[in-house]
Formats: C-alpha cells, structure tokens, sequence
C-alpha cells in the first residue's frame, strides 16, 4: 500500500505538469521524493520489507507482464538483494538472515508513457539504482558472538564452490568450517536453552542450502556486470581472510612478534599475491 501510494504521488505531479518531462526535475525533488524508512528491531522483518518493496516497484513498473518484461537494470536491482545477503548478512541469535550493515537505495526514475495512454505507474521505467552501504559489523569477521554465524558468503564458499575452485583457493575438500578459527561456532547460553536460531557445531544451517545460495550470489555477481577474473579475486580475499584467522603470531625478542611459518600463512601470500615478509611487517609493525 506504501508503495503503491508513492508512485501515484508521483505519477499525480507529473500528470500536473502534462506529462512533458521525461524525468524527475529538481522542483518535483524539492516537492518531496518519496522516502520509505525501514527500520525496526533485530527479527523484525527489514530485510524482507526491503526485498518485497524492491520487487513490487520493479514489477509494477514493467507493467501488466510483470517479470517477462522486465528491462536489464529493473532485473538488476532485483538480483542485487542476493548478492548483498550474501556479503553483508549473518545467522544471529534472532534472525537466521541477519542484515549486519544498513544501506541506503536511491532508485532513478524516467518516464515513457505510450502515446494515447494515461500516464499510470507503469508509464515509469527504472533506470538506475544507487546503493550506499554503512554500519558494517567489521568486528563479525574475526569473532563472531557466541552462537551465530559469520557472513554467509564464507559457509557458502566453502559448501558451494567447485573442487577445483576449492584447491585453487587452498580450502578443504571436505568443506568443513571448523578447519577455520574464523568459522568455529562457539556455544551460548541461549542456545543451550533451546532459545533462537539453531545453527549446527559445524556452522551449518538447518534448512538452508549454502551450496545453492553461493550459486545465486555468484549469478547475481554475473548479472551486475562483475567480470569472471573479479570475482575469482574476491573468492581469493575472502579464502585469504579465513587462512588469516588460522595463522599465528611468535613473540620475537622482547618487543618483536613474527608470523609462524605454515601452510595457512604460504595460502595467504599466494592468494594476495604478497610475500611472507611484507605479509609479517604489515601485520606486526605499528605505524
């Protein structure tokens, strides 16, 4: 209903002004964008209200064949929600789909009316969307809380890529989690309580299957336009983060420290395309 208001206030000043500008002006901006604020506690449904507006205004401006006619930016916008799920959300105590950094979406409008035809909500086109992301729980990555997850995309890695992909990236045939420090679940209280979101001691999901979520994420990656060679680097940075997890630090003298030397370390370099020593002295040195 939100939704559908928003467009009809825009659709009712275009139609005020004869339906001439093909874009939104700075006046019509200045007249008011509408705004949809979607906020709310841990659980309470954001992400999906996010999803579920997203693909209620890319349909409803494709017009009465819905999906079958959607343009390339409006199948864009959509397939970008998976991609984001994939890098930004965790398991948490609350909510099994977690967003765990906050976004801002500013979708550009252009309208293209059929001559002979009212201007209605599917006179409009989507043709451009801008996502600024913020509030990203860094802190999730190197110890996550106790009972939930890290960033889906790291279980999804590891269950869904290909073995070849896996020995590329120097991770586990086995495609178990618990071989990274990273990954590790630790146990709560609340969850010994049977409270909250049941995630398996070896991270697993029950229900979810992160095998077919890593290849949707990587299809939307496809589809926004990130090139095979780019996205074999970001599996290689994120396969790079979890041998990190596994590498440790030796006291060297009194002041000094030192990366020990293993396999986890040897995976690290080569998939940074770093040696041991710079790898050593950004780690160890205080600037």
């Amino acid at each position: 209903a939100l939704a559908e208001e928003a467009m009809s206030r825009v659709t009712s000043r275009q139609r005020e002004r004869g339906g001439r500008r093909r874009t939104v002006s700075k006046d019509d901006r200045a007249a008011g964008d509408p705004v949809f604020v979607i906020a709310g506690e841990s659980g309470s449904g954001k992400t999906e209200t996010t999803k579920l507006l997203l693909q209620y205004l890319a349909v409803r401006t494709a017009g009465e064949s819905a999906t079958s006619s959607l343009s390339p930016v409006q199948q864009r916008v959509l397939e970008s929600v998976p991609a984001l799920e994939s890098f930004g959300n965790a398991a948490t105590l609350r909510n099994p789909n977690s967003s765990r950094f906050g976004k801002l979406l500013t979708l550009s409008l252009s309208l293209s009316p059929v001559p002979g035809t009212p201007i209605s909500a599917s006179s409009w086109s989507i043709t451009g969307v801008t996502c600024t992301t913020y509030l990203l729980e860094k802190s999730r990555l190197t110890e996550p809380s106790a009972g939930e997850r890290n960033f889906h995309i790291f279980y999804e890695m590891l269950a869904g890529a290909s073995d070849d992909e896996l020995r590329r990236l120097y991770l586990p045939l086995d495609r178990d989690a618990r071989a990274f420090a990273y990954l590790r679940p630790r146990p709560s209280a609340q969850r010994e309580a049977g409270d909250g979101v049941a995630v398996n001691e070896d991270g697993v999901l029950p229900g979810v299957d992160d095998a077919a979520e890593f290849r949707e994420a990587m299809a939307a990656l496809s589809l926004l336009g990130v090139l095979d060679e780019e996205r074999d680097n970001v599996l290689a940075i994120l396969a790079a983060l979890l041998h990190l997890g596994n590498v440790d630090i030796a006291a060297q003298g009194e002041t000094g420290s030192v990366l020990v030397a293993s396999p986890h370390l040897t995976a690290v370099c080569d998939l940074l395309a770093v040696t041991s020593d710079a790898l050593t002295s950004a780690l160890t040195t205080r600037l």
